[in-house]
């Protein structure tokens, strides 16, 4: 539920679609194998579109318009300092995310592109390991960051360009594994 006036509250929950594909990618590559070629190629092909989409565009809108924000209408010198050390570390773990992303996106493309011929497997651990991190960066955010945030751009006198439902970032179609 969104109150109106409170233009944090579209980045609430923007998380949890993609912490739900990358838990079932997460489950993908540690079954993959079970799989047989024509189904790990239909799983690859269903993942790269919505996560690629889901982890760097949301993160681009963020950085682009939400942190800018933030940091442009911060009460004073000693909230403008800590929201930008806030945002620095929300922005190295994107840098980090993607990333990891990018190398689990490769082995993907391989497999939709090269089907029953595919010699790789999704990396078990890799995929664990960007579900772990994403889950905790969506935490930080949720926990410490949009609170400031929330207080920041209520304070601000209506000087915030952000409004309600603006950027929320759902993924259509969530894809899903066999």
């Amino acid at each position: 539920m969104e109150i109106p006036g409170d233009p944090t509250l579209r980045y609430l929950g923007a998380h949890a679609d993609v912490l739900v594909i990358l838990t079932r990618l997460s489950l993908f590559a540690q079954t993959a194998a079970l799989l047989t070629p024509e189904q790990r190629q239909e799983n690859a092909v269903g993942f790269i579109e919505p996560l690629q989409a889901a982890i760097n565009e949301h993160h681009a809108d963020e950085e682009s318009t939400l942190f800018v924000q933030m940091i442009d209408l911060a009460r004073d010198a000693t909230e403008k300092e800590t929201t930008q050390n806030l945002i620095s570390q929300l922005v190295q773990e994107h840098r980090d995310i993607e990333a990891t992303w990018s190398e689990v996106r490769q082995v993907l493309i391989t497999l939709a592109e090269q089907g029953e011929h595919a010699t790789v497997m999704p990396d078990a651990r890799r995929c664990a390991d960007l579900l772990a991190r994403y889950q905790q960066h969506a935490n930080f955010e949720e926990t410490v960051v949009l609170p400031l945030g929330q207080s920041i751009l209520s304070d601000s006198g209506g000087r915030s360009s952000l409004a309600p439902g603006d950027l929320r970032h759902r993924v259509d179609n969530l894809p899903g594994y066999i």
